[in-house]
């Protein structure tokens, strides 16, 4: 199947197709490195934990939470990132061997399966999270505000539901090979 990088140049709106394809695809890649960032600092309070805990005889419990809580960042914020450049875990052992424009027909039912995933889930997470923050909930050991937290799901599954309705519009995805900001 071939993929197409952007949209359909004969199309009216490809323009504005495309200035939202290079939006996304820009915020997208900022949300996968702040995960990456997150991951590699979430080793700092792993090791102040262990630290405290086998040489010094002195456990800290609150370090746990906030590994936890990180842990929402390094699932959910590469999300649209790998939707927008095709990377993430896909079956496509019969999408192959399917003519190309049923292939297409099942690109395109994938990208709404997803965008209509990524809608439940954005509704049923921003619920938790909006009253996490009406109640000013926060952690039992570290006292962190949770709200924060919890915003990340619904603010990543949006973007990645945009992400699902750019591709179910123009039919297109991108291969991991073909993506511009790779290193």
């Amino acid at each position: 199947m071939t993929r197409e990088k952007t949209p359909s140049a004969d199309s009216a709106g490809a323009p504005v197709l495309l200035r939202l394809q290079r939006v996304l695809h820009a915020l997208s890649r900022g949300l996968a490195v702040v995960s990456a960032i997150a991951g590699g600092l979430m080793a700092l309070p792993i090791i102040y934990s262990v630290f405290m805990r086998y040489v010094l005889n002195t456990p800290v419990r609150w370090t746990e939470e906030l590994v936890g809580l990180v842990t929402i960042s390094l699932v959910f914020l590469p999300l649209p990132y790998l939707a927008i450049t095709n990377r993430h875990i896909s079956v496509t052992l019969v999408v192959h061997s399917l003519p190309a424009s049923l292939q297409v027909v099942a690109t395109r039912a994938a990208a709404a399966l997803t965008l209509l995933f990524g809608i439940v889930f954005a509704y049923l997470s921003f619920d938790f999270m909006w009253v996490s923050f009406k109640f000013g909930a926060r952690s039992m050991l570290a006292d962190l505000l949770l709200f924060p937290w919890m915003a990340v799901i619904p603010f990543s599954c949006f973007v990645w539901g945009c992400v699902s309705a750019l591709q179910l519009v123009t039919g297109a995805t991108q291969s991991a090979s073909e993506d511009p900001l790779s290193v």
